[in-house]
């Protein structure tokens, strides 16, 4: 196989020229040693370079050609043994958390799920392990169990999002990569000195978002499950975090004992958080922000704030509406959202 070698202070300029010259050959990849650079040739670019036109710092040499995979995208698989009609009414999309990819297999599709897994193992060289959801998101922890299909044989990863890592187990931790973008908007409305409690913790990934992304004094987490605490602690020293204090416990029964109040707190728990507002008005200084999760149809996000407004008045706070924003889908025209409100005692 015939190289163009190039010393690497001249390797991209060299690079584009023999892109314009059409001499570049695109089934092999370079070879990078200690002060060069060789880029694969055709054998009419080798010619050339070999005779009149000769250009300055480029010697054709012989090296063993390292040929280029062949590529296929996670569709282009699919397709290639999987009817097109069936392929129509499987769901084509994954979660990915940390090296594991996540798949939504339809009923009656089963046939498919390890050609499915198989495809996405190839296309995403990140991906070790697929699993895929058997069940809903369901009990008290909202954990979903998952059925392995390929790869390595596990359901513990680490998860990069927002300059931290997460570690958890896919099945035992209810945990979203959907909610990094919320987690950081909340994360820089943080400001310095503020003392922070995130209800419902889970594995601590709000805690460390905003013990990395800001300045506060410090961030208190609360969570039941006993799995997704003991994660939560796990990644409070893999991050090397210093200001992040976690409570393993129910919400009701441990606020009442804790003496700090807080200048923010987050309740990141769409389908109950209404129960715990006042806990959090509790918890809470004379002057708060709540960050208040939900899930609402579209156009009536409206309901959301009027649900909080009414609990404000029955406990005898003044509240004040920042902001409602959507947080992605739940399902087919229904929304995870956020309300932003400030709590005045």
């Amino acid at each position: 196989m015939k190289y163009a070698k190039v010393k690497k202070v001249d390797a991209e300029k060299i690079k584009q020229l023999l892109l314009e010259k059409k001499y570049l050959h695109k089934n092999y990849g370079i070879i990078k040693e200690k002060e060069h650079i060789l880029f694969p040739i055709t054998d009419s670019g080798a010619e050339e370079l070999s005779g009149e036109k000769k250009v300055e710092g480029v010697d054709v040499v012989e090296a063993e050609g390292i040929k280029k995979e062949e590529r296929y995208n996670f569709l282009d698989l699919l397709k290639k043994v999987i009817p097109e009609k069936e392929l129509c009414e499987l769901t084509k999309s994954f979660d990915i958390v940390g090296d594991i990819a996540i798949i939504q297999v339809p009923k009656g599709k089963e046939r498919f799920e390890r050609i499915i897994a198989d495809a996405i193992l190839k296309t995403n060289k990140n991906v070790k392990v697929v699993l895929k959801r058997a069940d809903v998101h369901q009990g008290e922890f909202r954990t979903q169990k998952m059925e392995w299909l390929a790869g390595e044989k596990r359901k513990e990863t680490i998860h990069k999002e927002n300059g931290v890592k997460i570690m958890l187990n896919v099945e035992k931790v209810y945990y979203s990569p959907r909610l990094s973008t919320e987690r950081m908007r909340i994360a820089k409305q943080v400001k310095p000195g503020e003392d922070v409690l995130v209800m419902f913790s889970g594995c601590a990934p709000f805690c460390c978002v905003i013990a990395k992304n800001s300045k506060a004094k410090s961030v208190f987490g609360i969570e039941k499950n006993k799995v997704g605490h003991d994660y939560g602690i796990k990644n409070i020293i893999i991050n090397k975090l210093k200001n992040i204090y976690l409570i393993n416990g129910d919400v009701k029964e441990v606020a009442p004992r804790i003496e700090k109040r807080f200048d923010r707190i987050v309740m990141p728990l769409p389908k109950s958080a209404g129960d715990f507002l006042e806990y959090a008005f509790m918890l809470s200084k004379k002057i708060a922000i709540i960050h208040f999760y939900d899930f609402q149809r579209e156009g009536e996000f409206q309901k959301s704030e009027e649900k909080i407004l009414a609990k404000c008045r029955e406990l005898g706070r003044k509240c004040e509406i920042i902001r409602t924003v959507s947080c992605g889908a739940y399902s087919p025209r229904v929304f995870r959202i956020c309300v932003d409100f400030i709590a005045r005692s």
